[in-house]
């Protein structure tokens, strides 16, 4: 009787682990849906509006790739019809979180979130620019550059001098010649933020003790015995790598909401 019962707190306990998996993966899935797909490594712009020229877009990806070199930061900007149900805010942390704009361990990313039908932008930042980009900086950035272009219906040229101006701020030798960038992430690393971290973890444990009590283990020792004998896998690169003279890709970074934001 008593070994039942505790098989049947086990399986209990696995059931709340397996709900609360799914709710957590549930909400990660939705908070997904509501933002674009991250760009490639080398790009920093997603323009669904369409409002961007080529050279505007090339413009913004050449401003991203020196900042990122720097090591000073990241950048990404994304141009969408509306937000949806979201605050702006919300947006764009959730562009900042989800893309993971910033390098790993320095959350020094920045994401400058347009709607043009809902004519809403917000510019939020990782927690280690709030120093240097506080709201109040941040407000007046958008008011100087942002907006008085965005009233004349050039969003091109608003975007641009907004995100010039800001990673001049971050990093005040952006744009001089004859510069030593240093390359701060390795071509072949890929960085995971810490919800990745988290969920991946959860999963791992939650099947381990499905396995264990259900299956005794069998399940495990044949997941480690294929990957013996395919020799760990392969090595091909990512899509977080860096290479031929581009960005590396976004580092995992992160922030609380800093920022600021505007209508017109």
């Amino acid at each position: 009787m008593t070994r039942i019962m505790r098989k049947n707190s086990i399986l209990r306990i696995i059931m709340m682990l397996m709900v609360t998996a799914i709710v957590a993966l549930n909400a990660l899935v939705v908070q997904a849906a509501d933002i674009p797909a991250k760009p490639p490594a080398g790009q920093y712009v997603v323009d669904q509006s369409k409002v961007l020229s080529t050279k505007e877009i090339q413009t913004i990806n050449a401003i991203g790739t020196q900042l990122d070199r720097s090591g000073k930061g990241q950048l990404a900007v994304v141009v969408v019809p509306s937000f949806g149900d979201a605050a702006p805010s919300d947006y764009a942390l959730n562009v900042l979180r989800g893309w993971g704009v910033g390098h790993s361990g320095k959350d020094d990313g920045f994401v400058l979130a347009v709607a043009t039908e809902d004519k809403k932008i917000f510019l939020t930042v990782g927690y280690g620019l709030e120093g240097d980009l506080n709201d109040a900086k941040i407000g007046q950035l958008l008011d100087t550059y942002a907006i008085p272009s965005f009233r004349q219906g050039e969003y091109g040229a608003g975007i641009v001098r907004t995100v010039w101006q800001t990673a001049q701020i971050i990093y005040p030798d952006i744009g001089k010649k004859n510069q030593n960038p240093q390359q701060t992430q390795d071509d072949n690393t890929i960085e995971l933020s810490w919800w990745q971290i988290l969920l991946i973890g959860g999963g791992i444990i939650i099947f381990l003790l499905i396995d264990m009590t259900l299956f005794r283990g069998e399940l495990t020792r044949m997941l480690l015995t294929m990957f013996i004998f395919r020799g760990g896998g392969g090595g091909g690169r990512g899509g977080f790598g860096g290479g031929s003279g581009r960005g590396g890709g976004f580092g995992g970074g992160s922030g609380g909401g800093g920022g600021a934001g505007r209508g017109w």
